[in-house]
């Protein structure tokens, strides 16, 4: 349906739910097939490490009409091997050595964001549950995710507006005060 659309994707991948998609993973890791990057750093308080694994056009889930997805994943660990990280994502992006990093962090972004409004959903007094069907039973926590989204995006737009017009204001008052008549003034628009 995202393809289908002309969009792009990256999406949390995990293992419970990609099970196809893990075997071909474990098996191209086994030949040695997965790509690794690390990167060792300082937090100021720690030294944690940083491992990228990645491998591009990997079959979603069984059949010969299978889509090809991106696979990438970010396990971070302290000195002494402790895991205190572990996500992985699919895409449809090219993964490279160059990009990995960029990926995972857009990846965290979005699942960042999904995350806490799914929180605000289930514990600020809206009292719904994160659903993973469309259908009537869910289609009231449906609808106001939709008009969430909808009005944020109003919001975005009327401080917009808001913006421009205070632009406008200044541009006013800064050629009144200089005394440029009002038919030298510029348009700001």
């Amino acid at each position: 349906c995202i393809l289908n659309e002309g969009l792009n994707f990256l999406l949390v991948c995990k293992p419970d739910s990609h099970k196809i998609l893990y075997k071909w993973v474990k098996e191209l890791d086994a030949m040695g097939e997965i790509q690794t990057l690390v990167v060792k750093r300082w937090t100021g308080k720690r030294k944690e490490m940083d491992t990228y694994r990645f491998v591009n056009q990997v079959p979603l889930r069984d059949g010969e009409d299978a889509l090809l997805i991106n696979w990438c994943e970010l396990v971070t660990t302290l000195e002494d091997g402790k895991i205190i990280y572990k996500n992985a994502f699919a895409t449809n992006h090219d993964i490279t050595p160059e990009n990995v990093k960029e990926v995972v962090e857009a990846g965290q972004a979005r699942w960042k964001i999904e995350n806490e409004n799914n929180n605000t959903l289930k514990t600020k007094g809206y009292h719904l549950e994160h659903n993973f069907g469309h259908g009537k039973k869910h289609l009231s926590s449906l609808l106001l995710r939709a008009h969430s989204k909808i009005t944020s995006h109003f919001y975005i737009l009327a401080l917009g507006r808001l913006r421009l017009l205070l632009n406008r204001e200044v541009l006013e008052i800064v050629h009144y005060s200089c005394g440029f008549p009002q038919s030298q003034q510029p348009n700001p628009t």
